[in-house]
């Protein structure tokens, strides 16, 4: 009888060690999984925001193409809060007392689990004081200076951000010329060439002359600028110069400033909504523009960054109909789909241009570019530091 009970108490602790192992071993399979679906969640839920971001500002511009009212909608922070409850147990059974000659009884080992499979977040309007910075706040000068310092191409930062520029010269023993323009994107008119001398136009050729000037340029940082308000960047200054205020000073709140030599040009900066509307106006075409195929604005630029070279390609450009190759963004509107943003090489070195440095429309196509600009300009516009200052009263004496 005793001999009988030890071999069913070893059976039972032989049992139990065994059920520990495989708990043990389905204990790092479910950690193994459980990081594996952590990285598949966030890479997942990165691409969807970033399709989500893409869609939303390509549907804002398509309306504000046709003039209708833009909407933002924003998102909460996504969070993966799905439960999971695991349930285990270990049953040895069989072994009844009136029959303990059974040695090794007979064992169970469950495992249940259970989870909801999706994360939560909450979709809403922006708050009425992300609406007045959206809405109602040029860009930042700081942040017009980031980007223009961090090497991205100065043309279309100044084709898109900026409202007007007031553009000073000054000669030795004359009065300083000042002379203020407006990029207005209803007055361009085939990619402004020689002899189309509507005021947009202008605000054009004295955008594509500062973005040649200073490419090859190095900022000048000897020189103490820190009373020049709204500088963003400085070249070829005039030995033993310092840059002194005129006219346009008043726009220091609202501006950014780049001076090459004796010119200085004064930035005035558009709202995040005004750049939208800005890019929509560029897409619409004198005919029927939901019939069209492809819309394209009627300013071309370097590709991927380069200086001349070929004719350029679109500032921005939408195709509508099916496509096979990965865009920025992808949104469907008045019943069709349409796309912007293929993507194409960011950068590309002075030479031949062939390839993905083609300057092509596939190839070479910016739009992507201006989505992520667009895309960090509405985020920033909701931070902290975008929040607009208290209003400054100037008395006067």
């Amino acid at each position: 009888m005793r001999h009988h009970l030890v071999r069913a108490a070893i059976g039972m602790i032989a049992a139990i060690a065994l059920a520990g192992c495989a708990t043990g071993l389905r204990l790092e399979q479910r950690q193994t999984r459980a990081r594996q679906a952590l990285a598949d969640d966030i890479l997942s839920l990165n691409q969807a925001y970033g399709e989500a971001m893409g869609g939303q500002i390509l549907l804002n511009i398509l309306r504000a193409r046709d003039r209708l009212p833009t909407q933002y909608v924003v998102v909460s922070e996504l969070q993966r809060t799905s439960s999971i409850v695991d349930t285990q147990g270990l049953n040895i059974g069989g072994i009844e007392l009136g029959d303990i000659g059974s040695p090794w009884g007979k064992g169970e080992l469950s495992f249940e689990r259970t989870q909801t499979p999706y994360p939560t977040y909450t979709v809403g309007a922006f708050a009425a004081a992300d609406v007045q910075n959206i809405m109602f706040q040029p860009v930042g000068k700081n942040v017009f200076a980031d980007y223009w310092n961090a090497g991205w191409p100065g043309e279309i930062l100044m084709l898109l951000m900026v409202e007007r520029v007031v553009v000073v010269e000054r000669r030795a023993g004359a009065q300083p010329s000042i002379i203020e323009l407006g990029n207005d994107a209803g007055s361009f008119e085939r990619n402004c060439i020689e002899g189309v001398n509507t005021g947009g136009c202008e605000f054009v050729r004295q955008v594509r002359t500062l973005a040649v000037r200073v490419r090859a340029l190095t900022p000048n940082r000897q020189t103490d600028l820190s009373g020049v308000c709204g500088l963003v960047a400085a070249y070829e200054l005039p030995p033993a110069t310092a840059p002194r205020p005129h006219a346009a000073d008043q726009l220091c709140d609202a501006a950014a400033r780049v001076i090459v030599g004796e010119t200085q040009y004064t930035f005035v900066l558009r709202t995040f909504d005004d750049i939208v509307f800005y890019i929509g106006e560029l897409l619409r075409s004198p005919g029927d523009a939901a019939a069209n195929s492809t819309l394209e604005a009627p300013i071309l630029v370097g590709a991927a960054g380069l200086a001349g070279g070929g004719a350029g390609v679109p500032l921005f450009r939408v195709v509508r109909g099916a496509e096979d190759r990965p865009y920025a963004a992808s949104v469907v509107y008045g019943g069709a789909r349409y796309y912007a943003g293929p993507a194409v090489s960011r950068e590309c070195e002075r030479g031949p241009r062939e390839g993905a440095c083609a300057d092509t429309h596939d190839l070479g196509d910016r739009s992507s570019l201006v989505l992520a600009l667009l895309s960090q300009l509405l985020l920033r516009n909701q931070s902290a530091e975008s929040q607009p200052r208290p209003p400054l009263v100037l008395i006067a004496p």
